[in-house]
C-alpha cells in the first residue's frame, strides 16, 4: 500500500505540475501510457512469474540462488527493454504522427513525443525497481523498499516543481519525463544495493553495457532510416515506423549475436527458463 500509494502521489503531483503548460496534462497522459506499454508487455510478466521462485528460494534458505535469479531477471529485462525504449524514443514523432487524429495537431504531437522520449529514458529503472521491490518482499522485507520509495518520491516532487519552474513550453514536459526517469533509476540502484546486502551480492556482469551499446547502434540506424523516409504525412510516418523499427531491431539482434549475448542464446533454447 505504501509503495503503490507513493507512486500515485507522484503521479498526482505530475498532473498538477503538467497543468502549467498548455496541453501539458494531455501530453503527460499520452506519454505515460506509451511508456507503460513495453513495461506491461515485456517486464511485468517476467516480474510476476519470477516472484514465486524468489520467495521459494528465500523460504528454503538459499540466498545465493535468490541473488542469481534476481540477476538473471534483471539481465533478461534489460535485454528486451533496451531496444523497446530506444526505438520508441527515437521514433516517437512518427509514432504520434500515425495516431494523430481529432484535436491532436502537429504541435500537440510534438509535445507528446517530447514527453514520451523523456519518460522512456527511465523505463529500465522503473521496471528494475518493481522487480527489486518484489525481491525484497520475497525475503520478508517490506519496510526498506517503502522507505526508499518515500525518499525518492519526496525528492522527485521537489525536482518536478523546481525543474518545471525553470523552463517553459515543450522543455517543461520533457522535464516531467526526465525527473521520472531519474527517480526510477535512482530507486532501482538503491534497491539493488539494499537487496544485495540483505541476501547476497547481485552480480550483473557486463550485460547491461552490451545491451546499451547494441541499443545505441539500433537507435542510430532507426533514426537514420526514419529521416531518410520522412514523416511529412501519415502514410510516410507508417512506412518510416515499419522500416526504421525493423532495421533497428535487426541491428540490435545482430550486434547481440556478435557480442555473444547469453540472453540471445537462451531464447534459442526451447524450454529453457532459468538455470
Amino acid at each position: 500500500a505504501g509503495h503503490l500509494g507513493l507512486n500515485q502521489l507522484f503521479a498526482m503531483v505530475t498532473v498538477i505540475v503538467a497543468g502549467r503548460v498548455a496541453g501539458g496534462v494531455v501530453a503527460y497522459h499520452m506519454a505515460f501510457t506509451f511508456f507503460l506499454l513495453p513495461y506491461a508487455l515485456l517486464a511485468n510478466p517476467l516480474t510476476t512469474t519470477l516472484y514465486p521462485r524468489l520467495a521459494a528460494g528465500a523460504a528454503a534458505g538459499r540466498p545465493t540462488e535468490v541473488a542469481a535469479d534476481i540477476a538473471w531477471g534483471l539481465r533478461a529485462m534489460t535485454f528486451v527493454l533496451v531496444p523497446a525504449s530506444v526505438l520508441m524514443a527515437v521514433l516517437a514523432r512518427p509514432m504520434f504522427e500515425v495516431i494523430r487524429l481529432g484535436n491532436l495537431d502537429a504541435a500537440g504531437a510534438d509535445l507528446a513525443a517530447a514527453a514520451t522520449t523523456g519518460y522512456l529514458g527511465g523505463l529500465i529503472g522503473y521496471a528494475a525497481s518493481f522487480l527489486l521491490t518484489r525481491a525484497s518482499y520475497a525475503v520478508g522485507d517490506t519496510r526498506q523498499p517503502t522507505l526508499v520509495s518515500l525518499v525518492a518520491t519526496v525528492a522527485g516532487i521537489v525536482a518536478l516543481v523546481v525543474g518545471t519552474g525553470l523552463v517553459a513550453g515543450t522543455a517543461a514536459v520533457v522535464v516531467l519525463g526526465l525527473v521520472h526517469a531519474a527517480v526510477a533509476s535512482a530507486t532501482a540502484l538503491v534497491l539493488l544495493r539494499v537487496v544485495g546486502r540483505r541476501i547476497a551480492p547481485i552480480r550483473l556482469g557486463w550485460g547491461l553495457g552490451r545491451d546499451l551499446l547494441a541499443g545505441a547502434a539500433a537507435g542510430a540506424v532507426a533514426w537514420g532510416v526514419a529521416e531518410l523516409v520522412g514523416t511529412g504525412s501519415r502514410t510516410a510516418a507508417v512506412v518510416a515506423l515499419a522500416a526504421a523499427g525493423v532495421a533497428g531491431l535487426a541491428t540490435y539482434l545482430a550486434l547481440q549475436a556478435v557480442l555473444g549475448s547469453e540472453q540471445l542464446r537462451e531464447v534459442r533454447r526451447p524450454g529453457r527458463v532459468l538455470r
